[in-house]
C-alpha cells in the first residue's frame, strides 16, 4: 500500500468457489471494504467458477507442471497442519510424514486441553478443533479487549489498561483527533492535551497513570464536547491499535494521504500529512477500530 497510496490495484486470486464452503460465499470481483484488507484493492478471481476438471484439463492440456503432492493422492495441496485438510489429507500426511503429524496431532491435544476441553482427543481426532476459535487460547487475544475503570474523582475520564508502558507511540496516536500540545499539559501529570483540528479547543487530555490491578494505564479524560461517549469511543479505537497492532498494514491502506506508517514495531502517523478526516477510526472499515479485533477477539 506504501507503493500505490492514490491508485487502484487490481490482484488475481487463483481460489476457486468449490474447494470449501467459505470460498463459495466469495464474489467472483470483490470491493467490499469489508472483504478487502488494502483499501485501493479490487480482488478478482478469475477461475472462480472453475471445477477441479476444469482445472486439471487446462494444466494437462498445457503441459503446466504441478506439485508431486497430487500424484501421491492429495486431492488438494496446502500446508499439512492446515485446518481445510479433509480426513484424506490428514490420512495421507499420517503416512508420508508420519513425524511432524504426529507432532501436529499432540500440539492439538495440548492446546484442546488448555482451552478447557473435556475430551481433547475425542476434540481433536473428531475435527471439532477446526471450527474457528477467534483468540480463544491466545494470550494475544486479551489485547482487543478493552479494559478500563471510571475515574472516581473526575467527570468523563476512564483509566484504561495498556499492555505496554505509556509513550510517545500512543500519544502520536491521538493525531487524528487534532493538534497534540504536550505544552498544555500539567507538566507534573506529564498531560497531554488534544486540540481540536477545526476550533483548536482543547477535547482530550492523556496521561499516565498508576491503577490497582494495570501495570500499565493511561487516563483520558473528554473535554468541551457534547457527545463524550462518542469521544471515549474512538479514543478506545486508538488504545485497542496501540495494544493490539499486528502490524496488518489495513489502517496505513486506509489513509488517502499516506499520514500513517506502520514499520517494524512502530505505528506513526505524520501530523504534517493528517487531515483529520477519522477515517482509519471509522467502523464502516475498521469495526472496533483494529482489524485485530475482528481475528482475536473471542466470545
Amino acid at each position: 500500500s506504501n507503493f500505490y497510496r492514490n491508485q487502484q490495484i487490481l490482484t488475481f486470486y487463483g481460489i476457486r468457489k468449490f474447494e470449501s464452503v467459505s470460498r463459495s460465499k466469495y464474489n467472483r470481483v470483490e470491493k467490499n471494504t469489508e472483504s478487502v484488507k488494502i483499501q485501493q484493492q479490487t480482488v478478482a478471481a478469475p477461475i472462480f467458477n472453475w471445477k477441479d476438471i476444469d482445472v486439471w484439463l487446462y494444466i494437462l492440456s498445457e503441459k503446466i507442471d504441478f506439485n508431486d503432492a497430487y500424484r501421491l493422492g492429495y486431492d488438494r495441496v496446502g500446508c499439512y497442519c492446515c485446518p481445510n485438510n479433509n480426513s484424506r489429507a490428514q490420512f495421507l500426511s499420517s503416512i508420508y510424514m508420519p513425524d511432524k503429524s504426529t507432532a501436529w496431532r499432540n500440539f492439538l491435544i495440548d492446546f484442546a486441553k488448555k482451552i478447557g476441553k473435556a475430551d481433547a482427543e475425542v476434540y481433536v481426532d473428531s475435527g471439532k478443533w477446526k471450527a474457528r476459535q477467534g483468540g480463544n487460547g491466545l494470550a494475544a487475544a486479551k489485547t482487543v479487549k478493552l479494559q478500563f475503570t471510571n475515574c472516581t474523582s473526575e467527570e468523563h475520564s476512564k483509566i484504561y489498561k495498556l499492555f505496554k508502558p505509556y509513550d510517545d507511540e500512543l500519544i502520536n496516536m491521538f493525531t487524528p483527533f487534532g493538534k497534540v500540545a504536550k505544552d498544555l499539559g500539567q507538566k507534573l501529570l506529564q498531560e497531554t492535551i488534544i486540540l481540536d483540528a477545526k476550533s483548536n479547543v482543547p477535547i482530550l487530555s492523556l496521561q499516565p497513570f498508576m491503577q490497582d490491578g494495570y501495570e500499565h494505564a493511561v487516563k483520558v479524560k473528554t473535554l468541551n464536547v457534547e457527545n463524550h461517549d462518542e469521544l471515549q469511543r474512538l479514543a478506545g479505537y486508538q488504545i485497542r491499535k496501540f495494544n493490539a497492532c499486528r502490524r496488518c498494514l489495513k489502517c496505513e491502506s486506509l489513509c488517502r494521504t499516506g499520514a500513517i506508517s506502520i514499520i517494524g514495531d512502530s505505528y506513526y502517523i505524520d501530523p504534517e500529512k493528517c487531515v483529520h478526516c477519522y477515517k482509519c477510526m471509522n467502523a464502516k472499515y475498521l469495526a472496533g477500530g483494529c482489524m485485530m479485533d475482528k481475528y482475536l477477539r473471542t466470545k
